[in-house]
């Protein structure tokens, strides 16, 4: 199992030594998102010929992959102006995952209410996927079960709308539990998987509290109190041979959480 990082969990720094700190830690894989964790890089436009090229040379002699390149902008956005904005940020994205062959790009959408709909992410799917297709790159979604792609039903109506072999699904299983169905959880997975597991190309994984904040997300917790039916999601997770992300991960836990998930593997 590749098991990795978000690169700004480590801070933001230079990518040289970025990528050394991550993987002197044993980490085998990053999601990268330049204006969190590259010094020199404010944002999405700010990634210069000169800062993509050091950072495929730092990935490659580190041995760590990209498995994300994260661009979470809102490409659902019903402000037809904004929306348009947020998609050219993935659309130039999507060269700079070729040059990195990074394993997707990654967005999701935001909160469900109106300035966010379905329609809209079909819109920018419509432009985007052509782009991804023609330089052979993934664009993976990441539903949130607050957002308005929110539950794996909408995920494989997505998927069967947009039958384009670019079009990939980022799975962070604890952003689509909700306090209500904790003790159903394996339900849960299993629909997740039903719905959507031949398009994962990344999961997210992390701790959960039995309680949720104000929005109904559940609150972040250690592995070793989380309410998360660990085994049983790798289960389900282990024959799909994608890389698993360690979510709010540090130096001084990298080596018991890599432990943790590598006993994870059935």
């Amino acid at each position: 199992m590749m098991i990795g990082v978000r690169a700004h969990d480590y801070g933001k720094q230079p990518v040289e030594e970025l990528f050394s700190a991550i993987s002197g830690d044993g980490w085998k894989s990053v999601q990268l998102a330049f204006p969190k964790a590259v010094s020199g890089v404010d944002s999405f436009d700010d990634v210069t010929p000169e800062i993509l090229s050091r950072t495929k040379a730092s990935l490659q002699n580190t041995g760590i992959s990209a498995a994300v390149l994260g661009v979470y902008v809102d490409p659902s956005l019903t402000d037809e102006d904004q929306r348009k904005k947020q998609a050219g940020f993935l659309f130039r994205s999507l060269p700079q995952a070729a040059a990195l062959n990074a394993g997707c790009v990654g967005t999701e959408t935001t909160m469900r209410g109106g300035h966010s709909d379905i329609s809209a992410l079909y819109r920018s799917l419509e432009e985007l996927l052509p782009e991804a297709e023609r330089l052979g790159v993934n664009l993976g979604i990441e539903p949130v079960h607050i957002h308005t792609l929110h539950t794996p039903e909408l995920a494989r109506d997505m998927l069967r709308s947009f039958p384009s072999p670019s079009l990939k699904i980022i799975f962070d299983p604890i952003n689509l539990l909700t306090l209500e169905a904790i003790d159903a959880q394996n339900d849960l997975w299993s629909r997740c998987i039903d719905c959507f597991g031949e398009y994962i190309v990344a999961v997210h994984i992390k701790g959960a509290l039995g309680r949720a904040d104000s929005n109904g997300m559940l609150a972040d917790a250690p592995f070793s109190s989380s309410v998360v039916d660990y085994e049983f999601l790798f289960k389900l997770l282990h024959p799909l041979g994608v890389p698993v992300l360690r979510e709010g991960a540090t130096h001084e836990g990298a080596a018991a959480d890599i432990a943790f998930l590598n006993g994870l593997v059935p």
